[in-house]
């Protein structure tokens, strides 16, 4: 089973399911106040960091597609089908057209 959605569906989840079945969570997409090499900062300020100083794994390899702006209605599929495309991030060469 895959829970997608903000936190506020989250609290709305009947958990005994959950634990009976001993089932494993894993979270994705979440962001907020982090606390990293003794600061407390915004999820997204780190990464923007962290990206600028060229630190942890290359993010461009989760960018699987890469469409023209004339492209887009097929982009947008490629996120809404991923098993069928095989997507897990695309991007617009805004200078492709």
């Amino acid at each position: 089973v895959v829970l997608v959605g903000a936190a506020g569906i989250l609290e709305r989840v009947d958990w005994t399911t959950v634990w009976r079945n001993e089932l494993t969570l894993l979270g994705s997409y979440v962001y907020g106040p982090e606390s990293f090499r003794g600061e407390r900062r915004h999820t997204f300020d780190l990464v923007l960091e962290l990206l600028a100083r060229k630190e942890g794994p290359d993010c461009s390899v989760l960018v699987t597609h890469t469409f023209p702006l004339s492209r887009y209605q097929e982009a947008i599929e490629a996120n809404l089908a991923r098993a069928k495309f095989q997507s897990v991030k695309t991007v617009f060469d805004l200078t492709r057209w």
